[in-house]
């Protein structure tokens, strides 16, 4: 993990909404979902998120970015791997996994300033 970077910044914000999600489920069955609801995401016109080498994907043994990422922004289809970044957290997590327990074919960066995820607890 980075340390004094946004994806440590990331990291905290997501934990707290986890325990807010946790908290807010069992005095209000409010599901994940509806809480991602709150949060609004401003696109960019392109992918902050691009796949190198779909040959390193398709022999990928573990395919973490599949376990790892909360949104599931991953889905797997066919032999390949496919993405939707618009719902992307930002948590950078499939990145990591990618790299330290795949075979490192995801290439990411953060949105552009003032575009991605912004997050409102409601």
């Amino acid at each position: 993990m980075v340390r004094g970077g946004r994806c440590s910044d990331n990291l905290i914000v997501y934990i707290q909404a986890i325990r807010r999600v946790t908290k807010l489920t069992a005095d209000t069955k409010a599901s994940v979902e509806s809480l991602l609801g709150l949060d609004k995401w401003d696109w960019e016109r392109t992918s902050h998120i691009e796949i190198t080498d779909q040959n390193l994907c398709a022999n990928c043994k573990l395919k973490p970015c599949l376990k790892v990422c909360p949104a599931r922004v991953y889905t797997k289809e066919g032999a390949k791997i496919a993405f939707n970044y618009e719902a992307c957290l930002e948590l950078r997590a499939c990145y990591i996994a990618c790299h330290e327990y795949g075979n490192g074919a995801i290439k990411w960066r953060y949105p552009a300033g003032g575009k991605g995820i912004s997050y409102r607890f409601g």
